[in-house]
């Protein structure tokens, strides 16, 4: 069931929250080129010393607009198999209260800085891996 009525302070902007619990039972489809230029997306400003004294801070975050100039069709699928991996919460789906376009962030820390790093070399690896053989 889709709930999305909890409000909180992201990125400095008073933002709803969209959450609900997973139906997914297939692996999550990660070792693609376009989960990786997502995970690139994501991690753009993960060196940005910005941090918001009140609320939630994220990484770059991204919207469908954004499937043009990536090359990408459906942003949110990526989004979704990597939320598969991603510790919980971690990854959020919002949209700024008075805007239509929904959002979609990694919250900033060092862990999950880290786990995208990992995971965007093990990406990486596993689809040089395919091409050579």
């Amino acid at each position: 069931m889709r709930e999305h009525k909890k409000t909180l302070l992201i990125n400095g902007v008073e933002s709803e929250i969209f959450y609900r619990q997973s139906r997914a039972t297939k692996a999550p489809q990660v070792y693609t080129k376009d989960v990786l230029k997502v995970i690139n997306e994501l991690l753009k400003s993960k060196d940005s010393s910005l941090k918001y004294t009140e609320g939630i801070t994220t990484f770059n975050t991204l919207t469908s607009w954004d499937e043009r100039e990536l090359g990408i069709k459906r942003v949110s699928n990526k989004i979704i198999e990597i939320r598969k991996l991603m510790p919980k919460s971690a990854l959020l789906t919002f949209k700024p209260i008075g805007e239509k376009e929904w959002r979609y962030g990694v919250i900033k820390s060092d862990e999950n800085i880290k786990f995208l790093e990992d995971l965007q070399a093990s990406i990486i690896k596993q689809v040089f891996k395919q091409k050579k053989s």
